[in-house]
C-alpha cells in the first residue's frame, strides 16, 4: 500500500458497539472488542467518569436522564493500560402523558 495510515494504527485499543435497547426501561446493550492486543488481559468500564472497573465483553447499559458517558480500555496481562474509547447517548425517557408518574 502507498498510504502510510494503512500501517498506523493504536495497539490494546477497545471497540465499542451498540446493539439492542430498550427505550421504555433505559436500557443499552453494548458489546466491546479488543482490537491488536495480543496480551488482552481483560476489558475496564467507566460509567459517567466514576472509577474503571473490570468488565466483561458484553455490557448491559442502564441509562439516566440526560446525557450518559461509558469509557472502556484494555488491561494487558502485564498490567498494561490501552487508550480509553467513550460512547456518549443522550436519553430522553418517553412522555407519561395522562398518567400519573
Amino acid at each position: 500500500s502507498d498510504d502510510p495510515d494503512d500501517f498506523r494504527f493504536a495497539y490494546n485499543q477497545t471497540i465499542i458497539l451498540s446493539g439492542s435497547r430498550d427505550t421504555k426501561n433505559g436500557k443499552l446493550k453494548l458489546k466491546l472488542m479488543a482490537e491488536h492486543s495480543p496480551s488482552f488481559s481483560t476489558f475496564l468500564g467507566s460509567f459517567d467518569g466514576v472509577d474503571y472497573r473490570e468488565a466483561g465483553g458484553a455490557i448491559e447499559w442502564n441509562l439516566k436522564p440526560g446525557l450518559n458517558t461509558f469509557w472502556a480500555r484494555i488491561k494487558t496481562s502485564a498490567g498494561w493500560l490501552g487508550p480509553a474509547s467513550s460512547i456518549k447517548v443522550l436519553y430522553k425517557p418517553p412522555l407519561h402523558i395522562g398518567k400519573p408518574l
